[in-house]
């Protein structure tokens, strides 16, 4: 057999031995290599966090994302891609004229 299971309980871990850090394994515990550590990462992963929202919000401003268009932006290309008629197109564009 390649890879034998050992219990988290029985595994030493590197340094282990009489007076090899703290707790168990000997690792000294997870977050604890410098006071603060543990404030120190969940910053981390706030900042990480913050600029993926950043990125997104930068890329779907870049690309367009979903911008309103007018209501006169709208009808021209409707009429551009045929689909309303010259005198539909025309109606509209008055009535959107008075409109404004």
């Amino acid at each position: 057999m390649l890879f034998r299971f050992i219990p988290l309980t029985q595994y030493s871990g590197p340094g282990s031995g009489p007076g090899a850090g703290s707790g168990p394994g000997g690792w000294g515990g997870h977050m604890t290599m410098f006071p603060g550590s543990g404030l120190t990462m969940i910053l981390l992963m706030v900042l990480v966090l913050l600029a993926g929202f950043w990125l997104l919000s930068a890329l779907r401003k870049h690309s367009g994302g979903n911008a309103p268009e007018d209501a006169r932006t709208l009808l021209d290309r409707r009429y551009a891609r045929g689909e309303i008629d010259r005198e539909t197109y025309l109606l509209m564009k008055r009535d959107l004229k008075e409109e404004d």
